[in-house]
C-alpha cells in the first residue's frame, strides 16, 4: 500500500485542491498538519458534485475525520485545503469592483 504524498504540497502553505478517495481523510489531514498547517486550515469537502446525492462541508483539518465520518464517501472526493482562508471569506474574483489589469470592459478602445 502506497502512502500519500501530500505533505510536500501542503508544506508550501499554498492552496490545494485534492482528488482522492474518501476512505483517505484521516491520512490526508494528518500528512498537511505534519508538513505545518493549522489544524483550524480550512478545508472544503465536495462528494458527488452536480450528482443527486451531492455533499459539500466546510472543515478544517483538525475536525476532518469527524465531519466525514458516518458519510459515505468512499469513493472519489474533492477536498480543497486553503491555508490563510476562514470560511467567512469570499472570492473577489467575479464581484463587479474586481479589477486585474485587463481593460474595463465599459472603457473605449
Amino acid at each position: 500500500k502506497k502512502p500519500l504524498m501530500y505533505a510536500a504540497l501542503a508544506s508550501q502553505k499554498r492552496h490545494m485542491a485534492v482528488y482522492l478517495s474518501g476512505t483517505k481523510v484521516e491520512e490526508l489531514a494528518d500528512q498537511c498538519t505534519r508538513a505545518g498547517l493549522p489544524e483550524d486550515t480550512t478545508v472544503v469537502v465536495g462528494h458527488k458534485l452536480g450528482w443527486p446525492g451531492q455533499w459539500v462541508k466546510h472543515s478544517t483539518l483538525g475536525t476532518l475525520a469527524a465531519d466525514t465520518r458516518g458519510r459515505d464517501i468512499r469513493n472519489q472526493t474533492v477536498f480543497l485545503i486553503l491555508p490563510g482562508q476562514d470560511a467567512e471569506t469570499v472570492s473577489k474574483l467575479y464581484d463587479a469592483c474586481f479589477s486585474h489589469g485587463c481593460p474595463d470592459s465599459t472603457e473605449e478602445s
